[in-house]
């Protein structure tokens, strides 16, 4: 649970877990991913990857949780996520954020956005 509008996520808050859950409690936040820098535990080498999901469990309509890339990150999404020109990088209420952190040969690390919402 977090009161928390900002945030900037380092690697201990995502080291060795696979899931986030979070109920965001006053408002809108945005998270901004660590620096590629501080990830070196987390994917070491090129080619090391480890996935995260978050789940948004705040049961409050229009709080959403905004993902922000932090230095050396390239934060990637897929085109069907894309709208009005821009991607979409928002994890809405009740909904799931999945991560896949992609170690790359030049040290920066690529990460791989996909959201989900309920389809039933």
């Amino acid at each position: 649970s977090t009161t928390a509008t900002s945030y900037t996520v380092v690697q201990a808050d995502i080291l060795n877990y696979d899931t986030m859950l979070l109920t965001l409690n006053t408002g809108d936040t945005t998270f901004t991913l660590p620096a590629t820098s501080t990830l070196t535990s987390m994917v070491p080498a090129a080619g090391d990857t480890q996935d995260l999901c978050i789940y948004n469990a705040t049961s409050t309509a229009g709080i959403d949780l905004t993902l922000v890339a932090g230095t050396g990150i390239d934060l990637m999404t897929a085109s069907s996520s894309i709208t009005g020109g821009g991607p979409v990088l928002t994890v809405l209420k009740g909904s799931v954020g999945c991560l896949k952190f992609v170690r790359q040969t030049d040290t920066d690390v690529s990460v791989l956005f996909n959201r989900y919402a309920d389809g039933d």
